[in-house]
């Protein structure tokens, strides 16, 4: 459990260098164990058993709600599927995700939307073109815009 436990409290940012979670960081010297790491873990993490076991860390600030909300939004719109495809006996029977009613789906993907779309317009200029690029490899056709302006007599574009 130590190894599991190291990476998910620790990413490495050096060679040696490794950075927690919480802002903490260690060394660790290559082939050595996770000895180091490990200690700072129970050390200052004592919830760290259960924070592993639900996938999350009271850290994160990612709570299983929006794990889960996250789950249903990705799987809904990385395979095309209507919204009410939440609300059929078949979804429900054979998923793990908690469920969520279309309703409560539509609106979150709404406020969602709204945070994009908030987010993309603090980054662009008040004034700025759309340019459209489209093409394809085989029979997959794809698509990308993108926002161009000028930012100090230089042209820059941003993939939207």
């Amino acid at each position: 459990m130590s190894k599991e436990a190291v990476a998910f409290y620790f990413k490495e940012t050096q060679p040696g260098e490794f950075l927690c979670i919480c802002g903490i960081k260690r060394k660790q010297k290559k082939h050595s164990g996770y000895s180091n790491l490990y200690n700072h873990i129970t050390g200052a993490h004592p919830q760290w058993r259960t924070e592993i076991l639900q996938g999350q860390s009271t850290l994160t600030g990612v709570t299983q709600s929006g794990k889960n909300l996250f789950s249903w939004i990705k799987w809904i719109t990385d395979c095309n599927l209507p919204f009410n495809f939440v609300d059929e006996h078949c979804t429900r029977a054979y998923t793990n995700l908690n469920p969520i009613c279309r309703q409560t789906l539509v609106n979150k993907v709404d406020k969602l939307v709204e945070k994009v779309e908030q987010n993309i317009s603090s980054k662009l200029p008040e004034k700025f073109g759309i340019i459209v690029d489209g093409w394809s490899v085989e029979s997959e056709h794809y698509i990308a815009v993108f926002a161009s302006y000028q930012e100090n007599g230089v042209a820059k574009q941003r993939l939207l």
